[in-house]
C-alpha cells in the first residue's frame, strides 16, 4: 500500500484528490449532500483505482495521472467560460459543462475494463417472468455508468454555479452511455451492440408499469398539465443516473459479509462496501444487487409523488418549463441567467475597478518584479494564500468570498503586491521567510497540526476566542514545499499573523501606504448613526418583527 499514493478522500464539503502524495481539492460540493453519499463516491473511485494498482503493470500510474490532468483541464475550461459569460450569457457555461461531462475516451475505456473485470453475472435470465427486467448485460452497463457518474460529479462541480449537478446530466448522459456500451461490445463479443437501447427500454418500460399501476387520479393530475409518460420516463432516467453516483461494489456473498466482516443484520450487509484494508476480491459488481438497487430506486422515485388528485402536489413551474417546447439545455440556461447574471455583473464591475487599482500600484512600486506575479500560487490547495486573499478583499471591499471566485487568476496581482509589501516592512523581518509559502504548494493532510492539539494550545495560552476557528487553523497550519525546501507554518505563528491583520486599516495601509493610514480600534468601529429618515424606517421594521432592543 505504500505505493498507493493517488486516491480520493473527503472532509466536510470538499472531496480531495491526493495525487502523488499532494492534496488537490477536486470538488467543492453543494449543500444537501449526505456524508455517506460522499464516502461512497470516494471509496467507489478508490476501488476503481485499486483494481489498476493490483495489476502492477504501470496502468495505475497512467490512470492516476489522467485523472489529475483532467482536473487541471477542467479548471481551465470553466475559468475561460467565466471570463466570457458576461457577454455570451450562460450558453458558454452550459457548453463548458457539456464538454467536461463527456469526460475523455481514456476514462470511458478504463471504466469499461474495470467494470467488466469485476462483474458477477448472477441473474438467471431463464427465470424472468416479464420482459420488463434487467439482464446481466444491462446491469453491467449500469455498473459502468455508476463509475462515470462519480467522475462527472467531481469534475462538473468545478463549474461552481448554482445549478444542481443532477440538472446537468442530460447534457452528456447519452454520449457517455453510448460510448460505454460500445466499449463493452469491443471487450465481450456476447454483449449486444444495442445494449444502450436495452437499458433505456427497461427504464421507460419499468416507468410505464409503475405509471399504469398508479391511481387514475394521479395520472390525470399530470396529464392535465401536459406531463405524459414519455417526459415522466425521461426524468426518471436522469434520477437513476443521479442515484448511480453512490452505487458501489457490494460484497459478493452475504456469507463473506457475516464471516469476515462480522455483519449481523441485513442492513449491515446491504451497507457494507469496500474501503482500504478490506479484501478487494470480496467486493464486485453483482448483477442481482444492481437489479435490486435499480428496482428499489425506481419505486422510491415513484412513491415520492403524492397519489392525490390535486394539481398542487405537482411542481407546476418545472413541468411547464419542461413542456413549453424548450430543450433542456435552454431551461438550464434560463435558470442560470435568472439566478446569476445581475449579481455577477455587479461583482465583475467591482473586481475590474479593484484590479485596476492594484495593478497600477504594483506598476508604480515594483516595475521590475513582474516575475513575482507568475510565482504566486493561487491554487485552492494553498490555504495560506486563500486566507491572505480573503483578508485583502475583506479589507478593501467589505466582502471576500463573492469576489475571490470572480477574480480567478487575476488574484495573483493582489497577492503579489501583498508579498512585496511584506518584504519591505520591518515589522515582518523576523518571519519574512515564512511568506515564501505564498510561492509554495501544500503538503498532504498527514502534515497538518491535529485539531485536538490546536485546541489544547489555545486553551493553554488563553485564546478561547479562536476555538471556533480551529478547523481553519488546522487547514492552514501545515507543511508547504517549494524549490528551496519545506516550510512549516505552526499555529502560534499563524495566530500572530491573524492578530496583525485583524485590523482592516492595517491591511489597507500595508497594501497602499501612501493612500491609507493605520486607524485605532475605535476609529475602525462604525458609529451606527444614520440620517434622520432612517430611524423612522427602522422603527417600522422593529415593530413588524417585534424587536425593540
Amino acid at each position: 500500500m505504500d505505493k498507493f499514493r493517488s486516491y480520493f478522500t473527503w472532509s466536510g464539503k470538499v472531496i480531495t484528490y491526493i495525487y502523488l502524495g499532494v492534496d488537490y481539492p477536486i470538488a467543492r460540493l453543494q449543500t444537501g449532500l449526505r456524508v455517506d453519499t460522499v464516502a461512497k463516491i470516494c471509496e467507489g473511485l478508490n476501488h476503481f483505482l485499486y483494481y489498476y494498482y493490483l495489476k502492477n503493470n504501470g496502468e495505475y500510474e497512467e490512470v492516476a495521472a489522467n485523472l489529475f490532468d483532467y482536473y487541471i483541464k477542467t479548471k481551465n475550461i470553466f475559468q475561460k467560460a467565466r471570463e466570457v459569460i458576461d457577454n455570451n450569457s450562460s450558453k458558454v457555461m452550459m457548453k463548458a459543462i457539456e464538454r467536461v461531462g463527456k469526460l475523455n475516451h481514456f476514462m470511458i475505456e478504463k471504466a469499461a475494463e474495470y467494470t467488466k473485470a469485476i462483474e458477477v453475472p448472477s441473474i438467471n435470465e431463464e427465470k424472468a417472468t416479464t420482459t420488463v427486467t434487467l439482464t446481466n448485460h444491462t446491469t453491467l452497463l449500469l455498473a459502468g455508468v455508476s463509475v462515470l457518474m462519480k467522475l462527472c460529479f467531481l469534475y462538473v462541480n468545478n463549474a461552481q454555479i448554482k445549478i444542481k449537478w443532477v440538472d446537468t446530466i442530460s447534457l452528456y448522459d447519452e454520449y457517455l452511455v453510448g460510448e460505454l456500451a460500445e466499449e463493452f461490445a469491443k471487450i465481450d463479443p456476447e454483449v449486444p451492440n444495442n445494449l444502450q437501447d436495452e437499458v433505456l427500454s427497461f427504464l421507460y418500460d419499468r416507468v410505464a408499469n409503475l405509471w399504469s399501476s398508479s391511481t387514475e387520479a394521479y395520472r390525470e393530475k399530470f396529464n392535465s398539465i401536459g406531463l405524459d409518460i414519455g417526459s415522466y420516463g425521461s426524468k426518471n432516467k436522469i434520477d437513476i443516473y443521479n442515484a448511480l453516483k453512490k452505487y458501489v461494489p457490494q460484497v459478493i456473498t452475504y456469507d463473506i459479509g457475516r464471516d469476515v466482516y462480522e455483519c449481523r443484520t441485513k442492513k449491515e450487509l446491504r451497507e457494507l462496501y469496500w474501503t482500504e484494508g478490506k479484501e478487494f476480491e470480496h467486493f464486485k459488481f453483482v448483477s442481482q444487487n444492481m437489479a435490486a438497487y435499480i428496482q428499489s430506486t425506481l419505486g422510491e422515485i415513484n412513491s415520492t409523488q403524492d397519489q392525490n388528485a390535486d394539481i398542487i402536489d405537482v411542481n407546476v413551474a418545472e413541468v411547464l418549463i419542461e413542456t413549453a417546447g424548450e430543450d433542456n439545455q435552454r431551461r438550464e440556461e434560463s435558470l442560470y441567467e435568472d439566478k446569476q447574471k445581475h449579481l455577477y455583473n455587479l461583482r465583475k464591475e467591482t473586481c475590474v475597478d479593484l484590479f485596476e487599482v492594484f495593478i497600477k500600484e504594483f506598476n508604480e512600486s515594483y516595475p521590475n518584479h513582474y516575475s513575482v506575479i507568475k510565482d504566486i500560487n493561487i491554487d485552492e490547495s494553498n490555504s495560506f494564500n486563500q486566507y491572505i486573499l480573503g483578508v485583502c478583499l475583506l479589507s478593501m471591499t467589505g466582502e471576500c468570498f463573492v469576489y475571490r471566485n470572480v477574480l480567478g487568476v487575476y488574484a495573483k496581482v493582489i497577492l503579489a503586491l501583498f508579498y512585496m509589501r511584506i518584504q519591505d516592512n520591518e515589522m515582518f523581518a523576523q518571519i519574512i521567510d515564512k511568506f515564501e509559502i505564498m510561492k509554495s504548494e501544500k503538503q498532504s493532510k498527514n502534515t497538518h497540526f491535529p485539531e485536538d492539539k490546536i485546541i489544547e494550545y489555545l486553551e493553554k495560552v488563553g485564546r478561547e476566542d479562536l476555538l471556533t476557528k480551529v478547523s481553519t487553523i488546522s487547514e492552514i497550519c501545515t507543511t508547504y514545499h517549494n524549490s528551496n525546501g519545506m516550510i512549516e507554518l505552526p499555529p502560534n505563528l499563524f495566530i500572530e499573523i491573524m492578530d496583525l491583520f485583524k485590523n482592516p486599516s492595517r491591511v489597507r495601509h500595508l497594501l497602499f501606504p501612501n493612500r491609507y493610514e493605520v486607524l485605532g480600534e475605535e476609529s475602525n468601529k462604525s458609529s451606527n448613526k444614520h440620517n434622520d429618515y432612517v430611524y423612522s424606517v427602522l422603527d417600522v421594521v422593529k415593530d413588524k418583527v417585534g424587536y425593540y432592543d
